[in-house]
C-alpha cells in the first residue's frame, strides 16, 4: 500500500511537473533567464524545450549539485564541454582557476559571452581536446539538437572542420575535469590523468557501448580514483582519487 501511494505520488509529481512545462513552451520564447543567479540569453540554437528547462530550474542539474559540493577553492579546472557556460560560470564562482573547451563554435561563443556577461575568471576555447592529435583540425558533426553535436560521425548531419588541441598539454596544471562532450568522455578518459584529483563525468550509453565504458572505468580505478556515489547522479559520475 505504502508503495502504491508513493508511486501514485510520483505520476502525479511528474504530471505537474510536464503541465508546467507545456504551460511555459507554450508562452512566447525569452530571450534571457537567470539561473542560479548565472544570467543566460538565448540565441537561435537554443531550442523552446531547453528554454523550458532552464525555465524549469533542471538544467544542469546534476552537474551543478555535484560541482557545488566538491569543488574547492584551490582548484584549477579543465571543462570539456562548455555548452551555453553555465557550469563553466558556477565552477568559476568556487574555483581559483577554469579553462574551458566546446567544440560547437556557436555555442563556444555563447559560452563566451555567459561567462563575460557574469563577471566569471574563466576562460573558453572553441576546439576539440584528444590525445595525440595528428592534425590541426578535426571534423565536427552538427546535430539539430546542439547537445548532441559530437565528433563520432552522426548519420545525415552536416560537418565542419574544428580546431583541436593537445589533451595532455591542455590537462597540465589541472586538478579537476567537467567532461561533457557526448560519448568523446571514453578515449579522453582512459589514459593517464596526472595531477587530476577528481572527475565529473556525463557518460552516454546511447552514444558509445556500455563495454567502452566500463573500460573507461577501469582505467580511471586503476589509476587509483574511486567512483564516489554519494555525489554521483544517474549518468553523471562524480570520482575522486585518494
Amino acid at each position: 500500500m505504502r508503495y502504491a501511494i508513493s508511486h501514485l505520488s510520483g505520476l502525479i509529481a511528474a504530471d505537474v511537473r510536464q503541465v508546467a512545462r507545456e504551460v511555459l513552451l507554450a508562452r512566447r520564447p525569452p530571450s534571457r533567464a537567470t539561473l542560479e543567479g548565472v544570467v543566460l540569453e538565448f540565441g537561435p540554437g537554443v531550442s523552446e524545450e531547453l528554454r523550458g528547462a532552464i525555465a524549469l530550474g533542471g538544467y544542469e542539474r546534476r552537474e551543478r549539485e555535484i560541482i557545488s559540493a566538491t569543488l574547492r577553492p584551490d582548484d584549477v579546472v579543465l571543462e570539456l564541454g562548455a555548452g551555453m557556460g553555465f557550469i563553466t560560470t558556477v565552477a568559476a564562482r568556487i574555483a581559483r582557476e577554469v579553462r574551458s573547451y566546446e567544440a560547437n563554435p556557436e555555442f563556444a561563443r555563447a559560452a563566451a559571452a555567459t561567462v563575460a556577461r557574469n563577471h566569471a575568471r574563466a576562460t573558453v576555447t572553441n576546439g576539440a581536446l584528444m590525445r595525440s592529435p595528428h592534425a590541426a583540425t578535426v571534423p565536427f558533426h552538427l546535430h539539430e539538437h546542439f547537445w548532441a553535436s559530437s565528433l563520432l560521425p552522426i548519420e545525415g548531419s552536416p560537418t565542419i572542420e574544428i580546431p583541436v588541441f593537445d589533451f595532455a598539454q591542455a590537462c597540465a596544471g589541472s586538478t579537476y575535469l567537467i567532461v561533457d562532450i557526448e560519448g568523446g568522455e571514453v578515449e579522453l578518459l582512459s589514459g593517464p590523468l596526472p595531477g587530476i584529483r577528481a572527475v565529473c563525468v556525463e557518460c552516454h550509453p546511447a552514444v558509445v557501448s556500455r563495454q567502452a565504458i566500463t573500460g573507461m572505468l577501469a582505467s580511471l580505478f586503476e589509476q587509483g580514483f574511486a567512483l564516489d556515489l554519494a555525489h554521483s547522479q544517474g549518468q553523471v559520475l562524480y570520482l575522486e582519487r585518494g
